[in-house]
């Protein structure tokens, strides 16, 4: 099979307070870029491709195995051609979440 590279790229922060650090707000960003798929392809072989993703959240613990969870998302799809169906492709939206622990 044909070698392929790709790059990863991540960052996260998170800042806990409240008395039990029972509340908390974050961010991460992350990058992937290189050849992706196997199956798009120039003349010269597996493409560059690449993907960005940024989450801004807020999140909740009103009792210790139950979170609540509010964040937004920005998610994008770069250098993919014309003919992929993740050519300009995109997420921007809200997310509300609830996570009960065991």
């Amino acid at each position: 099979p044909e070698t392929r590279t790709a790059t990863q790229v991540g960052i996260e922060g998170l800042y806990r307070f409240l008395p039990n650090e029972q509340l908390y707000i974050g961010a991460r960003y992350n990058q992937l870029s290189g050849q992706l798929n196997a199956r798009v392809r120039d003349a010269k072989g597996a493409m560059d491709l690449s993907a960005n993703r940024l989450e801004i959240a807020a999140g909740w613990y009103p009792v210790n195995n139950l979170l609540l969870k509010v964040s937004y998302v920005n998610q994008q799809y770069n250098d993919y051609p014309v003919s992929n169906i993740l050519h300009e492709a995109e997420f921007h939206g809200a997310m509300l979440e609830a996570v009960v622990g065991f």
